[in-house]
């Protein structure tokens, strides 16, 4: 009995079949320091009571650099926007800007955190001008702990894994998730750039709440097997990147040169020129020529929870929001 009352308190959120999963391996459960469900379940299995909005606010741009022509004072305008315009869930990560995302997010909120989802990220480590994974179970601790004093909060609605970490064995990963879980320091774990297999892996673990993945019309080989198996496992997927950085949008033409600290240097659809005009020549032959027309390919999907959107142009925030309203029928302030 003690161990279904938690679970009976969140059905709205886990299927039957994931009841039913837990039930069995608590019963497999040989050790108290096994990752078992009931050493989780107090917090993991509780309803976020905020369920996941169509439409989501990226905050990267809050790095202060990374794109050519970032202006760091507009960014915080448009995050204002963003909130007086009724968005309600944010994405962040410690690596934007080395925390600084983290920490304008956590000023901008302020009175309305409890109306708000906060997701950030771990697993990503900036030391000496490099950037390497770690996840292992102290790392993803301090990490958190980091992450809730920069965000001024208690705690995290949705803490994922940013990219995976060939270097640490899963199972250290989710015993991390598993106690800042019972800790009541996040509410639920998800990951993010991970392949189906391992998504398999993870949740023989632990029970995820989403996926967060790139995904785009150039981009789209998730809706063959990850976006179905979500859909049957009762999970969400969040959608992220669905502009190509820029590229499905009127704002990056054929003369476009990435700037010095660029990041999109980084992206190959952007660092191999062939690759660049390629992705031009699709982008004007499949219907898809600008930021509302590649919105509708992603909404078009049903089983795409939610779309992350980040840009430092109020006009093109309440476009963005105008389009979400039109496939989704959510309501938005004007």
């Amino acid at each position: 009995r003690r161990i279904l009352k938690p679970w009976k308190r969140s059905w709205s959120l886990f299927s039957e079949q994931k009841l039913k999963y837990g039930i069995r391996q608590a019963e497999k459960a040989k050790s108290k320091s096994a990752i078992i469900p009931w050493k989780i379940s107090n917090a993991l299995w509780r309803n976020l009571n905020k369920p996941l909005p169509p439409l989501g606010f990226g905050t990267f741009h809050l790095a202060k650099h990374g794109f050519k022509g970032n202006d760091l004072q507009q960014s915080r305008k448009v995050l204002d926007e963003a909130i007086k315009a009724g968005i309600t869930l944010f994405d962040t990560a410690p690596i934007y800007g080395f925390g600084l995302a983290e920490t304008i997010l956590g000023e901008h909120l302020g009175n309305c955190r409890d109306s708000v989802i906060i997701a950030t990220k771990c697993g990503l480590i900036a030391e000496n001008g490099r950037v390497r994974h770690n996840l292992s179970y102290d790392s993803i601790l301090r990490e958190c702990d980091a992450s809730l004093k920069r965000l001024n909060t208690s705690y995290i609605d949705l803490y994922q894994v940013h990219w995976p970490d060939p270097g640490t064995p899963l199972k250290d990963t989710c015993k991390a998730l598993t106690r800042l879980i019972d800790d009541g320091r996040i509410k639920h774990a998800g990951v993010s750039n991970f392949s189906l297999p391992l998504l398999r892996e993870t949740e023989t673990l632990l029970p995820l709440y989403s996926v967060q993945n790139h995904f785009s019309v150039l981009t789209d080989s998730d809706r063959k097997d990850i976006i179905p198996w979500c859909r049957s496992n009762r999970m969400q997927y969040i959608a992220y990147n669905v502009f190509e950085q820029g590229l499905l949008t009127d704002a990056i033409g054929i003369t476009y040169r990435t700037g010095k600290n660029d990041l999109r240097k980084l992206n190959p659809l952007f660092n191999d020129r062939k690759a660049f005009e390629t992705a031009l020549y699709h982008r004007q032959h499949t219907g898809c020529k600008n930021a509302e027309t590649a919105l509708e390919f992603a909404f078009s999907n049903r089983d795409i929870s939610t779309i992350l959107i980040s840009t430092t142009n109020k006009e093109h925030l309440h476009d963005n929001i105008s389009i979400c309203s039109k496939f989704r029928n959510t309501a938005f302030h004007s």
